[in-house]
């Protein structure tokens, strides 16, 4: 039987489908439509177990660059970790994980993934950390009228917009994606519960998500005013969750998450202060 690690398949068309075919089997996502708009960049490096020509394992680094603290940090982002159900219980994904770390441990300031939650004990003896991640509520917010404007991104006008846009970043945001527009239309493919609109008066576009029964901002990109002010513009009424850890936090509320998949990390001289700073990265950062 032979057996090989692939690291560049992208315009390989049987390892791609073949990829796709088990990222739909395991977690019911596709890759095939992001590729085909050419959002699929080397950004995006997913390693390719294949046996006899057969994909069945992956595990994928994501290059990622956060601002934090002032200035832009390379990061690594470990994700779309898979084994087809066949081929379980064989050290495949182990494999390929060490595999990424030896390619990137010295290239990134930070390594992380989220792990499922029955997977945290998997990753720890691979030499992960597990992080607390906090999740922050607007105060109550008075509900004026709304502002907001939906976005079609199948229009090249409004694809132009969000894309000026991402590049300003999150100005509100402690810790966020630099540049990560390909990431964004990801998660907008993925999911089409996810709104985007555009606030004029603020010059800002915001990722909208309703969890339940309470409204999440994922994310904002660009701006002027205050965080606040910003929110206030949506005409929602009643607190309102957030993605992102404020970068003024006076008048917010944090809580730790207990949601969400356990974010992990791989230890460095001093582990990145996300209990001390109540930082949690935002949802869009996940691949």
């Amino acid at each position: 039987m032979s057996q090989q690690v692939v690291r560049d398949f992208r315009e390989n068309e049987s390892l791609r489908h073949g990829f796709d075919a088990l990222a739909q089997q395991v977690f019911g996502i596709s890759f095939e439509a992001w590729y085909r708009q050419g959002y699929w960049t080397g950004r995006y490096r997913p390693y390719l177990l294949v046996q006899d020509d057969l994909p069945v394992a992956c595990a994928a680094a994501n290059l990622q660059d956060l601002w934090w603290d002032g200035r832009v940090r390379r990061c690594i982002q470990i994700g779309t970790v898979m084994t087809a159900p066949a081929a379980r219980g064989q050290g495949f994904a182990r494999q390929l994980i060490k595999e990424i770390l030896q390619d990137w441990e010295t290239a990134a300031e930070l390594i992380f993934l989220f792990a499922n939650p029955a997977a945290t004990t998997f990753y720890e003896a691979l030499g992960f950390m597990r992080q607390p991640e906090y999740r922050w509520l607007s105060p109550a917010l008075p509900g004026g009228r709304c502002e907001a404007v939906p976005l079609d991104l199948s229009r090249a006008d409004d694809r132009s917009l969000l894309w000026s846009h991402t590049l300003e970043g999150n100005p509100f945001s402690a810790l966020t994606l630099h540049r990560g527009y390909e990431l964004l239309l990801f998660h907008l493919m993925q999911n089409p519960a996810l709104q985007v609109v555009f606030l004029p008066r603020a010059d800002t576009v915001a990722v909208l998500q309703q969890q339940a029964d309470q409204l999440c901002c994922l994310e904002l990109f660009g701006g002027r005013g205050t965080l606040a002010q910003v929110l206030g513009q949506l005409g929602h009424t009643g607190p309102l969750a957030l993605g992102f850890t404020p970068l003024e936090p006076d008048g917010f509320l944090a809580q730790k998450a207990a949601d969400t998949d356990p974010l992990l990390v791989l230890p460095r001289d001093e582990l990145p202060p996300f209990a001390v700073r109540q930082l949690c990265l935002s949802p869009l950062s996940h691949c």
